[in-house]
């Protein structure tokens, strides 16, 4: 019996001590190690769509004839359908030489097809390389089929501004004027 407990204490210190002498995972040194390469790949980041450096007209619009037409609300970029919209009004003011503007409200007769066209093409992406120049967003007020009026910016540069095919569209556009108003520098009408 004696011998049978000696043998047996012999074999279980023999696996006790050649388990402590072998490398473990966590027991081999990381510095001998190759990286291992990952199984995704780092994802580069995704490029991002520019934004217009306004959703308003640079000079707002006061008189409340004209804002019938078109209302005081943000630009958004156009994401519907042409076949859905059924009329395009197109509103500006301009300063006039004695401190006051002409505001006026006209509607897109001729080439509406061409400037829906090129008001859906999505914003480019952003440059960064940029210079701070405030150029008017082309903000046209669409009625849709509903009658829900709401106003939609010219797709924009990688620097905000309005790309060139939504400014020739915008140029190209045949307007009728519904309405138009001289304010004097308080915004009020001057009675011409």
């Amino acid at each position: 019996m004696r011998k049978t407990l000696v043998i047996a204490t012999i074999v279980l210190l023999s696996f006790t001590l050649s388990a402590c002498g072998s490398p473990t995972t966590s027991a081999i040194a990381t510095h001998s190690q190759k990286p291992i390469p990952s199984a995704t790949p780092k994802a580069s980041a995704a490029p991002v769509a520019a934004k217009p450096a306004s959703v308003t007209p640079l000079v707002p619009l006061v008189d409340p004839d004209i804002l019938t037409y078109c209302p005081a609300t943000p630009a958004i970029h156009l994401d519907v359908k042409a076949n859905t919209i059924t009329k395009a009004d197109i509103c500006t003011s301009v300063p006039t030489s004695s401190g006051g503007t002409t505001e006026s409200a006209s509607v897109v007769n001729f080439g509406l097809d061409a400037l829906l066209s090129a008001y859906a093409q999505p914003n480019q992406t952003v440059t960064g390389n940029c210079s701070n120049q405030a150029l008017d967003p082309l903000i046209v007020w669409l009625t849709d089929s509903t009658g829900k009026v709401f106003s939609v910016y010219a797709p924009v540069d990688g620097c905000g501004l309005p790309t060139s095919a939504a400014a020739d569209a915008y140029q190209s556009a045949g307007l009728q004027i519904l309405y138009s108003a001289d304010l004097d520098a308080n915004g009020q009408p001057t009675g011409q």
